[in-house]
């Protein structure tokens, strides 16, 4: 695990039971580098603080004493402080309010594009996922549905999964306010013994779903899905 944690990093959703609310600040992010010399950890310390929006004064202050903003931009600088290969931010922004989710949402981008880091983004959020992704995969009980470049998946849905989730999202144009889509899938949950693990909730299911797995297909170029249907 030591040595995963050179390369890889992790981002969690909630910011007050991911980090100790004890430790200081500098502690929380000298841990990873204890074995490096002093003048390194001073310096990867400050340069993540400064890529997170952090002021230094900070740095001795306990993790009590820091807002719930704070809290996540302290959790990033800790995954970047080592500068790993990638990171997974798994709902990075869902224990924030509306305000905090674009500025996260900005620190992430910063943290890709100036330290060339990659970030798996795990969310249920499509909106943020078309924002900040380069490729989207969506997944349903576990089993990879759909995966494209994140304008395909989102303008040009294939599966009849990621289409009902597009689906729930209202439309800004003011001439799409009244024509809300219906919700064509079906409520149950029910994960089958054998077919396509969606065919019981899908509106457009075939014989042949409910009897063999389909593998994923490239419809368009790099667009792939997983559906009968293709």
């Amino acid at each position: 695990l030591k040595e995963l944690g050179k390369h890889a990093q992790m981002i969690y959703q909630d910011p007050y039971s991911s980090i100790d609310p004890i430790m200081k600040v500098y502690d929380v992010l000298s841990l990873p580098l204890k074995y490096r010399k002093e003048k390194e950890i001073e310096s990867k310390i400050t340069d993540a603080m400064n890529l997170v929006g952090l002021p230094l004064q900070l740095l001795e202050n306990r993790v009590y004493q820091l807002s719930g903003g704070q809290r996540q931009r302290l959790s990033i600088a800790r995954a970047v402080v080592v500068n790993p290969d990638y990171i997974v931010a798994d709902e990075p922004t869902t224990m924030l309010d509306a305000s905090l989710k674009g500025e996260i949402l900005k620190i992430i981008k910063d943290a890709r594009e100036k330290k060339g880091i990659t970030f798996m983004l795990i969310t249920h959020e499509l909106p943020i996922a078309k924002i900040i992704s380069d490729r989207i995969t969506v997944l349903y009980l576990g089993k990879i549905v759909e995966i494209g470049r994140a304008n395909d998946v989102i303008e040009k849905p294939l599966h009849p999964y990621t289409q009902g989730l597009i689906d729930v999202y209202p439309k800004i144009d003011p001439s799409q306010k009244d024509k809300l889509k219906e919700i064509k899938i079906k409520p149950d949950i029910i994960r089958p013994d054998k077919g396509c693990v969606f065919h019981p909730r899908c509106p457009f299911a075939l014989e042949k779903c409910r009897e063999q797995e389909p593998s994923l297909k490239e419809v368009e170029q790099g667009h792939y899905v997983a559906c009968w249907l293709y």
